[in-house]
C-alpha cells in the first residue's frame, strides 16, 4: 500500500509525471508559437523593404523594386513616366508630401505652395541607379495598370533644342493677362498661349517664339513651368546661383506665366531669382511634365 501511495504520487501528483510532461509540452507550443512570430516579424521586414518600407515601417529610400509608400517624398529621384526604361526627368514635386523646402525660392518672387493630394497613383522604384546632371539616385515609374491622380512633377533634364527663343516677340505692349502664377497652372498656361499662337492672336507670327517651336513636346504632355513651378524646381531641389552650372543649366528659362502686358516671368538662375523680362528677349526652354 505504501509503495502504491507512492508510485501515484509519483505519477499523478502536483510534480508528477504527467503535470511535468503537461508543463514541457505547453513549453513546447508556446516556443513554436514564439519562433512562428519571430518568422512573421522577419517575412514582414523583407516585404517591407522590397516595397520600399525598412525595419518598423522606416522609409527605405533605396529599396530594390516595389511599391512605394507615400510617407516619404521622392524629390530628387528620376523619372520613367512611360515605364520604358528611358530616364524622362527629375522629380521637383511630390504631391502626396506638398512642400518640403520654405515655400519660397529666394525672395518673393519665387513664393510657390504645392498641395497634397490623395486617392494618388501607385509607383515602382527601379532595382538599379541611374547617374545624370542631378546625380545618382533611382528612378520612379508607375505600376502598370495603376489609376488614380498623378504623383510627381518633373523637369526635364534637357532644354528644347538648346536654342534661345522669344517668349512671343510681336505679343510686346499689347498681351492681355490669361496666363496664371500660380503651382499647376503651367500646364493651362501652355495650353492657353498655344491656341493664342496658333490663331495669330498678336500678329504677326514668329518662327521662333517659343508657342510655336514646343508643339510637339506639349501633344506628348509636356508643358511650360508656371512661375511658382520654377521657383518649386528651383528651391526643392536647393539650385542657386552659386550652383545652377553643376546641373547643366544655363542662365535663364522662360516661364508660361505672364506679368504685364511688355513682360513674363524668366527663371532667371544667374541671378538667382524669378525676375520679368520683355517678351522680344530671348531665353532656353526647358519643360515640364507630370505623371
Amino acid at each position: 500500500m505504501i509503495l502504491s501511495a507512492v508510485t501515484i504520487t509519483f505519477v499523478l501528483g502536483e510534480d508528477g509525471i504527467i503535470n511535468k510532461a503537461k508543463e514541457a509540452a505547453n513549453s513546447m507550443n508556446n516556443a513554436i508559437s514564439n519562433d512562428q512570430a519571430s518568422l512573421t516579424n522577419v517575412g514582414d521586414t523583407i516585404n517591407g523593404m522590397i516595397n520600399g518600407l525598412g525595419v518598423n515601417g522606416e522609409t527605405n529610400t533605396e529599396a530594390p523594386e516595389g511599391i512605394i509608400p507615400e510617407t516619404n517624398s521622392y524629390v530628387g529621384y528620376y523619372a520613367d513616366r512611360e515605364g520604358d526604361g528611358t530616364v524622362d526627368g527629375i522629380i521637383f514635386a511630390d504631391l502626396s508630401k506638398g512642400n518640403t523646402g520654405d515655400g519660397k525660392w529666394m525672395d518673393d518672387r519665387g513664393l510657390y505652395t504645392i498641395p497634397i493630394k490623395d486617392n494618388l497613383k501607385e509607383y515602382n522604384i527601379s532595382k538599379n541607379k541611374h547617374t545624370d546632371d542631378f546625380g545618382e539616385n533611382y528612378v520612379i515609374t508607375p505600376k502598370k495598370g495603376t489609376t488614380g491622380n498623378e504623383r510627381f512633377y518633373i523637369m526635364a533634364l534637357e532644354n528644347i533644342e538648346n536654342i534661345e527663343y522669344y517668349w512671343y516677340k510681336s505679343a510686346n505692349g499689347k498681351m492681355i493677362i490669361d496666363t496664371s502664377e500660380d503651382f499647376e497652372q503651367g500646364k493651362q498656361n501652355t495650353q492657353t498661349m498655344i491656341t493664342q499662337w496658333n490663331d495669330n492672336k498678336y500678329p504677326p507670327q514668329d518662327e521662333n517664339d517659343m508657342w510655336k517651336k514646343i508643339q510637339k513636346q506639349v501633344n506628348s504632355g509636356w508643358f511650360v513651368p508656371s512661375r511658382a513651378e520654377w521657383s518649386a524646381f528651383a528651391e526643392e531641389l536647393e539650385i542657386t546661383k552659386d550652383n545652377y552650372v553643376n546641373y547643366n543649366l544655363d542662365d535663364g528659362y522662360w516661364s508660361s506665366s505672364q506679368d504685364t502686358e511688355h513682360f513674363a516671368w524668366l527663371t532667371f538662375f544667374k541671378r538667382g531669382n524669378m525676375c520679368d523680362c520683355a517678351v522680344t528677349y530671348r531665353y532656353f526652354v526647358r519643360l515640364a511634365s507630370t505623371f
